[in-house]
């Protein structure tokens, strides 16, 4: 469960190490996961972080470094700092309010971490201490909320490693048919449609309820030009497996530069009413 933990964590964030500290039974000992991925050498061991979780432990804040005039991590060691170029550490948090360890991310070289990436590991924190499931029941793929860690990672990696990503929003939209038996639920062909996305995307890809009769997937390294014959074959996939008892209409669009990720879905959004407009069961 904790390399589990600190390894999507690492992942999500694009950084060289990850760690997590749980409480053991509430007294000031901790178990300890570290899962580090780089050529050089683990930084002064990351338990010299020590220092770090305990603040957040104490404080139930997320700490983000540098920033060391307003934090009381000046009194780190020097060697420390320079060693330590970045980190992000939040805390795990029960449902009953109890602090019982904190999850942190850091580097060795200089390093930029922003709101997205604090709020997907708080959310990597909410359901370590929740043991919620990130999948959405209907259809097998991620609900919004535990897509939450996986979106912010694949944002921070095509940042920092100048990659494409496009998306495509899908619209599906049971058809209603005077002569289907009670056996055809409104959610069987959803279902099954969702079944077959699955079986069609790569295992790299990411797929997410986004609304009552929506999916939306996310391909990561994947330009608009790439991304528009995806669209169409997972179309096409999820009208066959539903028994085309399901109409699909697709949009895709590609992150630009200037773009946040509401804005590029929004624009794929654009494009899913257009195909809708020339008649459903097409992408645009």
């Amino acid at each position: 469960m904790m390399r589990d933990l600190s390894e999507r964590a690492r992942k999500m964030c694009g950084t060289a190490g990850a760690a997590v500290y749980v409480c053991e039974s509430g007294d000031a000992r901790y178990q300890t996961s570290i899962d580090w991925a780089c050529d050089a050498s683990v930084p002064d061991s990351p338990f010299s972080i020590r220092q770090i979780f305990d603040w957040v432990k104490d404080t139930g804040d997320a700490l983000v470094f540098p920033d060391l005039s307003t934090k009381p991590l000046a009194a780190l060691p020097a060697s420390l700092r320079n060693t330590i170029r970045g980190f992000a550490a939040v805390p795990i948090v029960t449902v009953d309010n109890r602090i019982v360890g904190t999850i942190c991310v850091f580097d060795v070289k200089p390093l930029s971490l922003g709101g997205a990436e604090v709020d997907a590991l708080r959310t990597l924190a909410r359901s370590a201490a929740t043991g919620e499931s990130p999948r959405e029941p209907l259809t097998s793929v991620l609900d919004r909320r535990g897509a939450d860690p996986v979106i912010a990672r694949e944002l921070a990696r095509a940042k920092r490693e100048q990659r494409p990503l496009s998306v495509i929003l899908f619209d599906i939209n049971p058809i209603r048919r005077a002569d289907r038996s009670d056996a055809h639920s409104a959610g069987d062909p959803l279902s099954a449609a969702g079944e077959s996305l699955i079986r069609t995307i790569r295992g790299s890809d990411l797929a997410i309820r986004w609304g009552r009769e929506e999916v939306l997937v996310v391909l990561p390294g994947t330009g608009l030009s790439e991304a528009r014959p995806v669209a169409e074959r997972v179309r096409a996939a999820m009208h066959a497996g539903a028994r085309r008892e399901v109409a699909v209409s697709g949009g895709v669009a590609e992150l630009g530069a200037n773009d946040t990720f509401e804005s590029v879905v929004r624009r794929a959004n654009e494009r899913v009413r257009t195909a809708k407009e020339y008649g459903h069961n097409r992408v645009a």
